[in-house]
């Protein structure tokens, strides 16, 4: 059990190694590199939306988790309208994975800015 507790809490730490793991794990198993990474990022993604969470409360001391409930339904429905406006049909399944995908790269690069803003802002205090 410990040993889950501590893999699950590397993953939100620095989740960006965890997909790099994932990624050749999977892509070892199923020896397609499209699937393997798109299989990776979808997996994944959890890791990088509790991550920017956590980065936030860090950074600003308070922040709810209520926002990122709020910005993916804003966003989902954003990508039903996408849909319908292109196909003139809804799938809301299709529409969910779509989000799920963007999400992925949404919060990767919020990672990214977020761990660089901590550290900027360490600094500066430290100084």
């Amino acid at each position: 059990m410990s040993i889950l507790l501590g893999l699950i809490s590397f993953m939100v730490t620095f989740p960006i190694a965890g997909f790099i793991v994932v990624f050749f794990f999977l892509s070892f198993l199923m020896k397609n590199r499209k699937k393997s990474f798109l299989l990776a990022a979808d997996s994944i993604t959890i890791f990088f939306v509790l991550s920017c969470w956590i980065k936030f409360t860090i950074i600003w001391k308070e922040f709810s988790f209520y926002w990122f409930v709020i910005a993916f339904f804003i966003l989902f429905l954003l990508f039903l309208l996408f849909q319908y406006v292109l196909t003139g049909k809804i799938a809301v399944v299709r529409s969910f994975k779509w989000l799920w995908r963007c999400s992925f790269l949404l919060f990767f690069v919020l990672s990214i800015l977020l761990t660089c803003v901590g550290l900027f802002i360490y600094i500066v205090d430290n100084m």
